[in-house]
Parts: C-alpha cells; sequence; structure tokens
C-alpha cells in the first residue's frame, strides 16, 4: 500500500473565486476547477488498497472530518471514474475534490496511471446525467453477457422497464455466466426505491375516503387525505401547506398509514424545542394507544431514549446537533421533520447533523412558500430528494439572478422549478380548500 501526505510547496496559482465564475471559463470548466482548487488545499490522504488485484480503486480519506471514500479513477474523462461522495453523485461534472486528488496524489508521486477496464462485467447505476442503471460488459464471457445485455438494457447499455420487475432473474443468470459478475449496491437500491414506489401505488388503491378514516381518531378533511396519499406515495415528500391547513395531521396518517401497511414499524419526529410536547400531545390524541417518548436529558439518558422500543420519538433539533455521532449508528423506518425551514443554511451544525439521520421514508413539514425563495428551496429539497434539483450549480445558473458581486436580485424560470418539484412538493393555501374546510360559527 503506498500512502503519502498532502505537504506539497508548489506554487500555487491565484485563488479562483466561488461566487464569480471567471470570464476565460464556461460555466462547467470553473465547477471543475473549483473542485480541483480544493483537491490541492485540503488535507487529505490518499491509497491504493490493492494495485495488483484492485488496480484503478482508491481511498481516499479527509483528515478533518476522519472520512473516506472510494475512488475509481481510470483516465481523465472516462466514463468508469467514480467516488462514493455525494457531490460525484449530484454534480453531474464527472469529477469532485477526491477524484482530484487522487490526479494530483499520481501526478506528483509519478505513479502508473491504470486505465485498462475489468475483465468482469457489472451493473451500476450512472450519475453523469441524473441516475440511470446501466450495463458495462467486460471480456470474459463477452458473447454471453450480450445476449443478456439485450434482454434487460437497451443500445446505449441502459436499463429497460421489465428490469424493474425480473432483477432477481437478471443477477442469478448474470452470476451463473460469471461468478465475477457484479451488481454495485447503488444501481441495487436505485431498482428497489422504483419497485417500492410501484408497490406503494398498488397499495393506494386500496385505501378507499373511508379506510383512510379508520387510521386516527379523527377524520380528515378531503385535501389532507390528498396529501396524505401524495406523501404515502412518494416515500419521501415534502408538505407545505399554509398554516393552519393540518401539515401536523396528514404527517401523523401518514405514519400511520405507513405502520398500517406493514412497511414501517418506528418514527421519529424531529422538531423545534418548543414544540415537542405539542407533537406528543398530538400523537396521543390521534393514535390512541401510541407510545411515545420525548428525547432529552443528559447523553447517557438520551441514548437509552433513542434506543428505547417507543414507537414514536420525538427529538428537537438542538439535540439532533449534539447526538449526530450516535444518530448516525440508528435508523428510523419513517421520519418526520417540521418547520424544516429552519435549515435553510446548508451549512449550519444543525442542518448537516439532521442530514445524517438515516430512514426509509421522510415527511418534511414546511410552513413557507418555498417556491418564492429558491435557495431555501434547494436546501429543503436535499431532505426529500437530493438529486430532483441537482446540481446546485446549474441549479443556480438557470434560476437565481445575481449581480456583478454574486448577490441574488431576482429569479427566473418559476413555472419550470414549479413543475419539476410537483411530484415531490405539495402545497395548499387556505383560499384553494375554503370549500374543504368548516365554517366558522
Amino acid at each position: 500500500m503506498i500512502n503519502t501526505d498532502n505537504n506539497t510547496k508548489a506554487k500555487r496559482p491565484a485563488r479562483i473565486s466561488w461566487i464569480i465564475k471567471p470570464q476565460d471559463m464556461s460555466l462547467t470548466e470553473w465547477q471543475r476547477a473549483l473542485r480541483r482548487q480544493v483537491a490541492q488545499e485540503e488535507n487529505m490522504e490518499c491509497s491504493e488498497p490493492d494495485a495488483e488485484h484492485l488496480p484503478g480503486e482508491y481511498n481516499v480519506t479527509n483528515i478533518a472530518k476522519s472520512q473516506t471514500y472510494k475512488v475509481v479513477y481510470r483516465g481523465e474523462d472516462c466514463s468508469w471514474n467514480y467516488c462514493s461522495c455525494m457531490d460525484f453523485k449530484t454534480s453531474h461534472l464527472g469529477t469532485c475534490k477526491h477524484i482530484e486528488r487522487v490526479k494530483i496524489w499520481i501526478e506528483d508521486n509519478h505513479l502508473p496511471l491504470h486505465t485498462e477496464l475489468p475483465p468482469y462485467s457489472s451493473v451500476y447505476l450512472s450519475y453523469t446525467d441524473g441516475r440511470q442503471v446501466k450495463i458495462r460488459v467486460g471480456s470474459y464471457c463477452r458473447k454471453e453477457f450480450m445476449a443478456l445485455a439485450e434482454r434487460y438494457f437497451d443500445e446505449d447499455g441502459v436499463m429497460l422497464p421489465n428490469l424493474l420487475d425480473e432483477f432477481d432473474v437478471m443477477f442469478i443468470d448474470a452470476k451463473k455466466i460469471d461468478p465475477s459478475f457484479r451488481f454495485y449496491q447503488d444501481a441495487i437500491d436505485y431498482i428497489i426505491e422504483q419497485r417500492e414506489r410501484k408497490f406503494r401505488e398498488e397499495i393506494i388503491k386500496g385505501y378507499t375516503d373511508e379506510k383512510l378514516d379508520t387510521l386516527l381518531a379523527t377524520k380528515l378533511f378531503p385535501y389532507q387525505k390528498e396529501g396524505v396519499k401524495f406523501a404515502f406515495r412518494c416515500g419521501r415528500s415534502i408538505i407545505a401547506d399554509e398554516m393552519g391547513l393540518g401539515k401536523t395531521v396528514q404527517a401523523i396518517a401518514t405514519a400511520e398509514m405507513l405502520r398500517d401497511s406493514s412497511l414501517a414499524e418506528n418514527v421519529m419526529v424531529v422538531c423545534p424545542t418548543s414544540l415537542k410536547y405539542q407533537w406528543q400531545r398530538e400523537i396521543e390524541r390521534f393514535v390512541p394507544g401510541a407510545t411515545t417518548i420525548v428525547v432529552e436529558g443528559t447523553p447517557d439518558k438520551r441514548k437509552q431514549q433513542y434506543e428505547s422500543s417507543e414507537t414514536y420519538k420525538i427529538v428537537s433539533y438542538n439535540c439532533v446537533a449534539k447526538d449526530v455521532k450516535l444518530l448516525e449508528k440508528l435508523h428510523a423506518d419513517v421520519l418526520i421533520m417540521d418547520e424544516v425551514q429552519r435549515l435553510k443554511n446548508w451549512k449550519t451544525q444543525i442542518s448537516m447533523a439532521a442530514r445524517k439521520i438515516q430512514s426509509d421514508y421522510a415527511v418534511i413539514l414546511s410552513g413557507t412558500p418555498l417556491e418564492n425563495r429558491l435557495e431555501e428551496l434547494y436546501t429543503v429539497m436535499e431532505f426529500a430528494d437530493s438529486f430532483l434539483l441537482s446540481p446546485f450549480w446549474q441549479f443556480k445558473a438557470d434560476c437565481i439572478l445575481t449581480d456583478g458581486g454574486g448577490k441574488v436580485i431576482g429569479y427566473q424560470n418559476l413555472n419550470k422549478i414549479g413543475e419539476k418539484v410537483s411530484g415531490r412538493l405539495i402545497r395548499r393555501t387556505k383560499k384553494q380548500v375554503a370549500l374543504q374546510m368548516p365554517r366558522r360559527m
């Protein structure tokens, strides 16, 4: 194993601005250059875990964060390059600071560049232009794998719809052809995500208005039933109804619908400190017999509470920030986040900690019209779908107008953004649903 530190005395070029694009660079060139700049400045260590058997595969460790990322680098702009970090998966650039660090490390240490492709075939998730499941046919048993690919992939190697239902059969057939065949985990996760959405679509058909009314100890208004079905169908969604339209009851009903369908067992509610006990009262009111616990107290007490058997665990954003290392090891079936607009700044400790919570399903609640605050919309949407509006640099260029100094002066393409988020975000105003609400006495 080769290892090296990040100490380099080479003279650095002038720093590139994160706010103003250099006139001699395209937007894409600018973003790639920024990532190379970070790679030159941050303290990262590179290593080859097994150059003989895994040529072209590297580990890159961010020393400050004690996080290690897997990198595959097979040459400039190679379509097989990969990094396990989220920036690589969402930027559509084909690179990130970790890949750029590997390139610098190879150059500085005069190491061989492994451009050869592995002989085994594999199914992987491409992030170049949105997420696409694709196949790469290697040299082993090439004829057999080409025939297999024709059944499940188009001429560009992109997954056909039938693979969603026949994934298990395809995987078994591929392993029979060559045991070294690889079906990468992110591709499997993506297929499972699509299959589960189809499954939820079928479940919804059995939930009539009458059955929805059995979920809670109260009847839902028609627009609330619509919101519950929307959130259930999405799996991860944002309900941004105007204040007073009952976002809380919709979130609880969604959680109960997931539990009633045997898709979930436990629920974590994350909310401002001032709302912890209000959430507990609402849950116990709408779901009689539900077991709830408010997570608070000393670190040891909170650890016990996180691990307790109550169905609903209610925790404040401040506790989430304190317990980030503990929460990384836990998993919630359903995550409800209230007043998420408070996390509009992506870089705050609370916002970064909230992103560490792992869950199968999420209902994100916001009381503000996010479509009029695009930076907030992007940040909040990441809790529901990190890929929908990405990459941020392109989103910003297309929709956010700035002056010469980078200050936001306006927005554009709002209708386009509205259409794009409509599959994840639902918002109703009191005026829109007035006829469905009871008249004031």
